[in-house]
């Protein structure tokens, strides 16, 4: 065997093994991940599904936010999911942060923005500790008929 061979293996094997790990530590973590979407979703499916947006992208602001994990003291963020709302009368943002706060349309304002967008303002979000105010702004072709919905279901209109 000749002095070079060690270097050789250790040259391939360092990384094969770096690569394998990352593989694992990532398939673990999809799979940890759908696990708790599918735990969700099968809450929320025995709560009762009354509208679902399907997946949309959303710019949400936040302004001296706090929920369970969650400190923000002003931010944007942009993300895509699905907007949930339950027969309950939960709005719960779907995969992303079930679990940690909801929003209930008597402590929501709605309305379209400038722009098309659903707009859903909320100074006073629901569940595990949450405080602050959030906001979504949603692109969707059917924002009118989520406007009507959740002003039946008790949310008051945005002004202006």
């Amino acid at each position: 065997m000749s002095s070079g061979s060690p270097t050789l293996l250790l040259a391939i094997g360092i990384p094969a093994a770096v690569v394998t790990f990352l593989i694992a530590l990532f398939a673990f973590i999809i799979t940890m991940v759908r696990r708790r979407f599918a735990q969700a979703r099968a809450a929320l499916e025995h709560e009762g599904i009354a509208l679902e947006s399907g997946p949309r992208w959303m710019t949400i602001h936040y302004s001296s936010f706090r929920a369970r994990g969650m400190r923000i003291g002003a931010g944007v963020n942009k993300t895509r999911g699905s907007l949930v709302l339950t027969r309950q009368g939960r709005i719960i943002l779907m995969p992303g942060f079930q679990g940690r706060y909801w929003l209930v349309p008597p402590n929501i304002t709605v309305g379209i923005a400038e722009d098309g967008r659903l707009h859903i303002h909320c100074d006073r979000p629901s569940g595990e500790g949450a405080s602050g105010s959030i906001d979504y702004r949603i692109a969707m072709p059917e924002a009118a008929a989520w406007m009507t919905t959740l002003t039946q279901a008790g949310a008051r209109p945005l002004a202006g």
